[in-house]
């Protein structure tokens, strides 16, 4: 009788692990897990960083000025926590979390020598879809 009520109480408590541990997740997409950025045309096997900021308001950018504006390092929402591929993870300013906002953001890619952008990319829960044909080459914005 001792022997099955501790074998039912370690069963308990290895299911009770369990379900704490999944309900956690590592931040690396299951379990507890949040958003990310999934670029579509982006090559396989190259990595970048991408940066969520709170969206423009009218939506456009189209100066490099006007892009700087609105990229402060203060302003960051999300970011990536290193060079990865698509789809890349996406944590809040900090690192310790990932984010899941929803809303209207705009959105930079940095892979290679390039800077990309697009704004009004609408979240989910953190997830967005963006095609990297939609998306703006800072380097052909006027400088003004």
């Amino acid at each position: 009788m001792k022997k099955t009520g501790f074998v039912l109480v370690g069963m308990a408590m290895a299911l009770v692990f369990g379900l704490v541990l999944s309900a956690c997740g590592d931040g690396a997409g299951s379990g507890g897990g949040g958003g990310s950025v999934t670029v579509t045309n982006f090559p396989s096997d190259e990595k970048g960083y991408i940066y969520v900021y709170p969206d423009t308001g009218d939506g456009t950018i189209t100066t490099r000025k006007e892009y700087a504006a609105a990229t402060g390092f203060d302003t960051r929402v999300a970011t990536t926590e290193g060079s990865s591929l698509s789809p890349f993870p996406l944590y809040t300013p900090d690192w310790d979390q990932r984010w899941k906002d929803t809303g209207t953001y705009l959105v930079v890619l940095e892979y290679i020598n390039y800077i990309m952008f697009k704004t009004g990319v609408a979240f989910s829960k953190g997830s967005a879809t963006i095609d990297l044909n939609d998306m703006t080459n800072w380097s052909t914005l006027p400088n003004n």
